[in-house]
């Protein structure tokens, strides 16, 4: 036994004192690999869709391409060598860049350099802030854009706290093609406001103040909730059933809701704000239901409708002393389906509430009806947490 256990000891000796061989490749390869050829190039906005042939060769492992973003940077793009195109992207300007294409070997070595011009056309952050607005809302300042290429986009949203300087009050991601966004809580005195507007690649537009550069927020207050009340108009639902109240959706408590019953879908609620109000928004607050937001029988769809008569008709439900002001669709930010749940910025929008501005023009008003007509997990019943109201007071 001493004899192997000798003849083992000195084996380990030997391998560890023997010359260290330097690391080679697994293969040592062809060498350079041929270049791309046929290469052509179509603009798009930021950049540009590059197509090529792809070389006849067994030892190619991808393509790829090396190019100059609009700050000076370089960036590189790499695809397999399953496709014969590769995209160009994160340009901010229209001017002519040049791209080197170059075909990567499976041990890295690569080939001859293929140069390709492009000249991008109007990036989706170009277009996307030449169309904002900024203007004066109820309580803060409104900011509104179209992003016409869904491109994904973070929005940073800015107000001047008391000592002058900038303060983030809001930042979102998200690829709507349009949108309209209050930052509120502001008093009714000179106040800038910006937005900042980037995109994947860094660029940013940098802070875009409204015309004039200051604006001062309209009056707005959370209207009395001890002074509203829901009215029995004929076909309203009483949102009272499977441990919810009615009275829930006007108590301030986002853990009680309201739950309308089958028989009365799609279910109407007619409310009272006690007198009239220049009314800015109404505020829905979903009902977290299995630990998750905009789900089940949470609205998704509603209308509202204002009362065109000092008092509605009680007896009946005369549409003729109705108008119609406000369709609402709650948009879920990340834009996924119900079943892949909600990603913080969902969750922080649904404990905020999702707000839906009143026409600028109205008229005072002192009742509304308001009617969910879809729910987010198509059910024909619908349940609520929390309705607010917000607004100024008629002299």
């Amino acid at each position: 036994m001493k004899k192997y256990l000798f003849v083992f000891v000195c084996s380990l000796i030997c391998f560890a004192c023997a010359e260290e061989k330097p690391h080679q490749p697994v293969s040592a390869g062809a060498g350079k690999p041929p270049p791309v050829t046929e290469v052509k190039a179509v603009s798009i906005s930021g950049g540009a869709r590059v197509s090529y042939k792809i070389p006849d060769t067994n030892d190619l492992l991808a393509i790829k391409a090396v190019y100059a973003m609009s700050n000076g940077k370089q960036r590189e793009v790499m695809v397999s060598y399953y496709t014969d195109t590769l995209l160009l992207e994160g340009l901010v300007d229209t001017l002519e860049h040049e791209a080197l294409l170059y075909s990567v070997s499976r041990t890295q070595a690569l080939s001859d350099p293929v140069p390709v011009s492009f000249k991008p056309l109007e990036s989706s952050l170009s277009k996307t802030i030449r169309s904002v607005r900024i203007f004066a809302d109820f309580g803060g300042a409104a900011f509104s854009w179209k992003n016409e290429d869904k491109a994904l986009l973070t929005y940073d949203l800015l107000a001047e706290n008391n000592q002058e300087v900038m303060m983030v009050s809001n930042v979102f991601q998200n690829r709507l093609d349009s949108m309209v966004y209050s930052i509120r809580g502001f008093e009714a005195t000179p106040r800038k406001f910006a937005i900042n507007i980037s995109d994947q690649w860094g660029n940013e537009s940098g802070l875009i103040y409204p015309e004039g550069g200051t604006l001062t927020p309209l009056h707005e207050e959370k209207l009395d909730k001890s002074a509203i009340h829901f009215m029995r108009l004929p076909g309203d639902s009483e949102f009272n059933i499977w441990g919810g109240m009615d009275l829930f959706l006007l108590d301030d408590n986002l853990n009680t809701f309201g739950h309308s019953t089958p028989e009365d879908w799609p279910p109407y609620l007619t409310v009272d704000l006690g007198k009239k109000v220049n009314l800015s928004r109404i505020v829905i607050h979903q009902r977290l239901f299995e630990n998750g937001y905009y789900n089940a029988a949470n609205w998704k769809v509603f209308n509202v409708w204002k009362c065109t008569v000092e008092t509605p008709t009680t007896a009946h439900v005369n549409w003729a002393e109705w108008e119609h002001v406000i369709e609402g669709k709650l948009e879920k930010p990340s834009g996924t389906p119900i079943e892949a749940g909600c990603t913080n910025e969902d969750i922080r929008q649904a404990k905020r509430g999702d707000s839906f501005a009143f026409p600028r023009e109205m008229e005072p008003v002192r009742y509304l009806r308001l009617r969910g007509t879809e729910t987010w997990g198509g059910f024909n019943y619908s349940f609520i947490a929390e309705i607010s109201f917000y607004g100024s007071y008629a002299q």
